[in-house]
């Protein structure tokens, strides 16, 4: 497997399209924990693998834990 490198530049721009934003202001290897915040302001700290996944593998990534809680219990109209 490939070792996946990155910037802080790279992480700032994939939070960024996220809609959110890497709190960060230092980047020193892909597996130590990072500060990020969503478009909701919540915040938590993640690696930049856990974010952007790892290459040449299945895992692709993720974003804010607290979003992704919220809407797998929100039930839509078809679920009423």
């Amino acid at each position: 497997m490939t070792k996946r490198e990155f910037s802080l530049e790279i992480l700032q721009d994939h939070a960024f399209k996220r809609g959110g934003e890497l709190v960060s202001k230092e980047y020193i290897n892909s597996t130590l924990y990072l500060l990020w915040r969503c478009k909701l302001g919540h915040k938590w700290k993640a690696s930049a693998l856990d974010v952007i996944g790892k290459k040449n593998n299945q895992h692709q990534g993720s974003w804010c834990p607290k979003c992704v809680r919220a809407s797998s219990t929100l039930l839509s109209l078809d679920d009423l």
